[in-house]
């Protein structure tokens, strides 16, 4: 059978159900010219060196396996150390340690001003009795490498779990008993806690969100104690109801987001190696504005009887210069993203003149001289998605709690956020070239039994080896928009590598962003700043290759907004008991707005009765080649 590249779309019918290949070339279709990703900027991470001193930290009080606080002797180790100012490694003699002498929402240990320190765990544990509290914080420093903790957790716990005993649907109410061995939400971190939140999980699948639910965050709960660990919960989600059943597994947070279990701001050279961690009040791990952030060889775990691991982000890096680099990682029982890596807009106050613009300032600061200075400045329309124009800096002047940006060119006119609605946050916003989380590599790492998705909102980049496993969004999400209605995020210009990755039976939603859209399990896309698919073609130059999709409920790779994308060599294929999601049209390949995109050497097979098919596009689709795909 042959197709010529206009025929693609009315023909699409028969893929469903014919064994296909699609020869491009016996249709004399030209071939078209793709622009490859620019190269990715990749290091070496720092995982050891050379050291001028070792301390053994139970020679100063730091004594496993005592019950005892150890916070307080080793803080006094590191401050001592920090006033040396010389190469230094701290090692624990293996055992269990207790961090129990800091106030909520602080740090149990500060890495500060401070540079060339190595602290090796020796595969001990840390038990942290505050669950409002962090665990390791490293701001302004360089050539940090903490590794080889066996086991990070709290007790008690920074959230509760149990089984559902009763749902009143009518009266917008569950009822939850607790489980035994976890705190009740009568504890005061609960109510007291930044975010108090939860979710309902699959009864056989611990980590994993149930089934199509659209329970997945259960906001602004109260609750009452009913007396024999049984907790009356009030929400105004009534959708969740649909979906709650006498038996089901219901996971509560307390969550602190200034409590992680590993932050770095404002650092170079900064890796975290095999450490385990099996709760946390917030992110894993996370870095903003950091140089080459590395996280390599760790996990996130679910413990036996847990349907929950940690309360944020597994890898949360924001504003980043260069990184991060995760590798050898494995991820599980996540509530929140598996993976975050993005930009953050900074917000136009006032266009001054044709040459300035008076931005909000953002901490850690997004605009400094030393670091602005012939840098590239972008403007991006959030109502429309697209970008205004691109200029180089050429001075930046506080004022007050604002800067004064100048540029190299005349400003175009520009949209001011709306007073009347400042919430919403839909003005035009510029984004410094220097921090755009561009550059990073997330390579052979496990993602799975999570909620939502791998966010990447940054170029340069390569996805490589991983598996995404039963996560309830895409596996893999490549986006250039907003994340919310006033979280405007992301800047992509494209130049990606995504290949040699496994998902499997990913996007089983209902997913965050819209309950009736096929994300797919692969999803690159722009939106503007409500949700709305973006105008302009903004991320460009993608290569996906040898990838295999398995399972697909609705889409292998969603492609919109793109330009320059090459996919070759990807195997779509799904069992017969995989059901595909009855409100949402389905397509190994979905395209819109998109222009030169090469398909080639594909293969897509389908057992079940109701097959997906191939390829859906959009009329906005132009200059695709098709050629060598076998569809059966």
């Amino acid at each position: 059978m042959c197709f010529s590249l206009k025929w693609i779309k009315p023909a699409l019918c028969s893929l469903a159900v014919t064994a296909i290949t699609f020869t491009a070339t016996a249709c004399n279709a030209q071939s078209i010219d793709i622009e490859a990703p620019k190269p990715t900027i990749t290091y070496e991470p720092l995982t050891d060196f050379a050291v001028k001193q070792t301390i053994n930290l139970i020679d100063h009080g730091v004594i496993p396996d005592d019950g005892k606080d150890d916070r307080a002797a080793l803080v006094a180790v590191i401050e001592q150390v920090a006033k040396q100012n010389i190469p230094t490694k701290l090692v624990f003699q293996q055992g269990q340690y207790h961090f129990s002498s800091m106030p909520r929402r602080v740090y149990a240990v500060n890495i500060i001003n401070m540079s060339d320190l190595i602290i090796d765990g020796q595969g001990s544990t840390i038990v942290v009795t505050n669950p409002e509290s962090g665990v390791f914080n490293v701001r302004l420093s360089q050539r940090i490498v903490i590794k080889n903790f066996a086991g990070i957790d709290y007790d008690p716990l920074p959230f509760t779990q149990g089984t559902l005993v009763a749902v009143d649907k009518e009266a917008q109410t569950f009822d939850l008993r607790v489980d035994d061995g976890f705190p009740l939400p009568s504890e005061s971190y609960f109510k007291k806690s930044q975010r108090s939140w939860g979710q309902l999980k699959d009864r056989n699948v611990p980590g994993k969100l149930k089934d199509l639910a659209n329970a997945s965050a259960v906001f602004d709960c109260t609750w009452q104690d009913m007396g024999n660990r049984i907790f009356r919960f009030k929400t105004p989600k009534s959708d969740c109801f649909a979906w709650m059943e006498v038996g089901d597994k219901y996971v509560h947070l307390a969550r602190t987001n200034m409590a992680q279990n590993f932050h770095a701001d404002d650092s170079q050279d900064i890796t975290v190696m095999n450490m385990t961690v099996y709760s946390s009040p917030a992110s894993t791990f996370a870095a903003n504005s950091c140089e080459r952030f590395s996280v390599i060889g760790s996990k996130a775990l679910l413990k036996p009887g847990r349907w929950h691991s940690n309360n944020a982000d597994a890898v949360h890096c924001q504003r980043n210069r260069i990184g991060p680099l995760i590798e050898n990682c494995y991820f599980e029982g996540i509530i929140d993203d598996p993976v975050n890596i993005y930009s953050v807009r900074s917000r136009i106050l006032k266009r001054l003149d044709d040459y300035n613009l008076l931005v909000k300032q953002m901490r850690p600061r997004t605009f400094t001289h030393d670091e602005s200075i012939g840098q590239t400045l972008t403007l991006l329309r959030q109502r429309t998605g697209t970008i205004l124009g691109t200029y180089t800096i050429t001075s930046v002047t506080d004022i007050d709690k604002a800067v004064k940006v100048t540029v190299d060119g005349k400003l175009p006119e520009l949209i001011i956020n709306d007073a009347k609605h400042p919430r919403y946050d839909n003005g035009d916003v510029a984004f410094s070239s220097h921090n755009l989380s561009r550059n990073f590599v997330l390579r052979n790492n496990t993602f799975r039994v999570g909620q939502r998705h791998c966010i990447i909102m940054g170029g340069h980049g390569i996805v490589e080896g991983n598996t995404f496993d039963q996560l309830s969004g895409p596996g893999l999400s490549i986006l250039n928009h907003n994340r919310g209605l006033n979280d405007a995020e992301g800047l992509l210009t494209g130049d990606l590598i995504i290949r040699n990755n496994t998902f499997v039976n990913c996007d089983f939603g209902p997913f965050a962003y819209a309950t009736k859209q096929a994300y797919g399990n692969l999803y690159l896309g722009s939106k503007t700043w409500d949700q709305q698919p973006g105008q302009q073609q903004l991320i460009g130059r993608v290569l996906i290759e040898n990838n295999t999709f398995k399972n697909i409920r609705k889409a292998g790779i969603n492609l919109n907004n793109a330009h320059d994308v090459l996919i070759r060599n990807n195997t779509f294929t799904s069992s017969m008991d995989t059901p595909l999601d009855p409100d949402v049209s389905h397509a190994a390949i979905m395209m819109d707005n998109v222009s030169k995109v090469k398909i080639t050497s594909n293969t897509l097979t389908d057992p079940r009765p109701r097959k997906i098919t191939f390829i859906k596009k959009t009329d906005s689709v132009m200059d695709i080649y098709v050629l060598d795909n076998a569809v059966q």
